[in-house]
């Protein structure tokens, strides 16, 4: 008898209940003396909704943990549109899910594959610049170990972005100073911006509070920082300052230098995308998608505008409501 309720859809159940609902209502108007009856047939259809409803729920509930699982599960099947999008949607989260991990795991494989010849080569080079060569071949494997070390640059930073999109919530949550860690990434970056003859501030009134990963807004400003100053003119300044909304918090960064071009403002955060700095290089491309993924975990947005005499990025925090 069950297989007669596998497709049985909800609107059936509103219909009967529809109809059933008007017969009690003119029932009860005209005294009719079967009433009851009519009662007892919407009691017996509720019921039955109840009864069709929890098998349902059971039947995608074993789906889903038979998926979690890594089971093979068959796929309930529903003449209900609602609960067929439902289970629709929950294998292809699993798919999503499986390519994240897939992803991770390929990539975790990879790095572990490069790294050790690229430590050997390093450790080569190494044992190379204490021997005796000639200026031009010293030039060289300053060249090639410089190289190498953006290698290994590369393969942690494209370890640590596959982690962090492989991440639907953070693992760490704190009450974190927005203003303390900006001030803290300008001191640590003094040295570099002093190399380029730069002047870097922090502006801001007050002091603002955020709930998240300490270790990764810190990364998220520091790599704004870096980017500003590849792009900033010498002899210029960055500024750091914090804004305050009835809805947002905005941390920006603001360097005195050469404007996006407009088709490049929505793709700069995209994996591997750059442009090339002043010295014709471009860098890996992954730097601000990294920041985009860590205001992802933190339900926020990156933003990059043009200013009058630069560009700005800006961390758009939305306040937390509790």
């Amino acid at each position: 008898m069950l297989k007669y309720f596998k497709h049985i859809s909800l609107r059936l159940f509103f219909i009967l209940l529809g109809i059933l609902t008007l017969l009690t209502a003119w029932a009860w108007f005209n005294h009719q003396t079967y009433i009851r009856w009519l009662i007892g047939l919407n009691l017996l259809v509720l019921a039955t909704l109840a009864w069709w409803l929890a098998r349902s729920i059971n039947r995608i509930r074993d789906y889903a943990e038979a998926m979690a699982a890594n089971r093979i599960a068959q796929k309930p099947q529903f003449g209900d549109s609602y609960l067929y999008r439902l289970v629709n949607a929950i294998a292809h989260l699993r798919d999503e899910l499986n390519h994240r991990q897939h992803i991770e795991n390929y990539v975790l494989g990879l790095t572990h594959e490069l790294k050790t010849p690229l430590t050997a080569q390093q450790a080569a080079l190494e044992l190379l610049q204490d021997s005796e060569l000639s200026t031009e071949q010293q030039q060289l494997v300053s060249r090639i170990l410089r190289n190498s070390q953006k290698q290994q640059q590369l393969i942690t930073q494209l370890l640590e972005l596959a982690r962090l999109e492989n991440c639907d919530s953070l693992q760490t949550i704190q009450t974190v100073d927005l203003l303390a860690i900006s001030q803290q990434a300008t001191q640590d970056c003094e040295t570099n911006c002093q190399a380029k003859q730069l002047q870097i501030s922090v502006a801001s009134e007050q002091t603002y509070y955020l709930q998240g990963d300490p270790v990764l807004l810190r990364q998220a400003v520091d790599n704004l920082l870096y980017n500003a100053l590849d792009f900033a003119t010498a002899h210029s300044q960055i500024h750091i300052g914090l804004l305050d909304t009835p809805e947002k918090i905005h941390l920006y960064v603001d360097n005195q230098g050469e404007h996006i071009p407009d088709y490049a403002l929505n793709k700069i955060p995209q994996r591997f995308y750059s442009l090339p700095r002043a010295n014709g290089r471009r860098s890996s491309g992954l730097g601000l998608n990294f920041v985009s993924e860590i205001m992802r975990l933190h339900h926020g947005d990156l933003i990059l505008s043009n200013q009058q005499n630069g560009v700005r990025a800006t961390l758009l925090f939305t306040k937390n409501t509790d």
